[in-house]
């Protein structure tokens, strides 16, 4: 399960274990099963946050935005962050999506170790491979296609041949009804279809990503071609 202490204003809920855990009837890890299950828990960690802090400079003056948080999220869990407006919780997502850099504290996204000395490439390279993002906005490049939008990650991977990645964004965006919407900059689909186009974006790498980060709780997923509320 995860663990948090330092949320100023936010709480955090945790669902579901990591795959692979053997667990008592007790609730706890039977015992002479104990040092395998610990070793196992400490590799399948993703997010880990310890004493962690963010500050923004606002003119001369600086504004703690989180101060101290520390938690903890393994592979296969679900965690919520809630509490009121200015809590911190999309800062501290931004933390964790290696988006921005803590002011202090130690964070590993992934393995990694994440400082405000990490280099810029290495965290865009986590984010192309390993995090996935559901954004409050839809976040498309304004001067792309719906088809070239969910053409870009596969383009960065370096993964496949131009037609390839055509043929494959083709499929994604039919799949979820958006055919006769290929060639639409965002600024000519509604809401609905962008939330679509961001959605075939992720289905290239879903399989693949280590964390899932949305902004928004309420966002909708597409499934088998049909939006859902989640």
């Amino acid at each position: 399960s995860s663990s948090n202490s330092g949320l100023q204003g936010i709480h955090m809920a945790a669902y579901g274990s990591a795959p692979g855990m053997t667990i008592g009837s007790s609730g706890l890890a039977l015992h002479d099963e104990e040092a395998e299950i610990d070793h196992l828990n400490r590799r399948l960690v993703v997010l880990k946050a310890e004493n962690l802090h963010k500050t923004y400079l606002l003119g001369m003056e600086g504004v703690a935005a989180l101060r101290g948080v520390s938690m903890k999220v393994r592979r296969g869990e679900l965690v919520l962050l809630y509490g009121a407006s200015g809590g911190g919780k999309t800062t501290l997502l931004n933390l964790l999506g290696t988006i921005d850099a803590p002011t202090k504290g130690k964070l590993s996204v992934c393995g990694q170790t994440i400082s405000e000395r990490t280099p810029e490439m290495l965290m865009s390279n986590l984010r192309l491979k390993h995090i996935g993002f559901v954004w409050q906005t839809f976040n498309l490049i304004t001067t792309l296609t719906a088809l070239e939008n969910v053409e870009m990650p596969m383009s960065l991977l370096g993964e496949r041949s131009a037609q390839a990645r055509k043929e494959r964004a083709k499929e994604l965006l039919t799949s979820v009804g958006l055919q006769d919407r290929l060639d639409h900059l965002p600024a000519m689909l509604s809401g609905g279809e962008q939330q679509r186009v961001i959605a075939t974006q992720n289905d290239r790498l879903l399989p693949n990503y280590e964390a899932i980060l949305s902004s928004n709780i309420s966002f909708s997923l597409v499934l088998c071609g049909q939006t859902r509320s989640q």
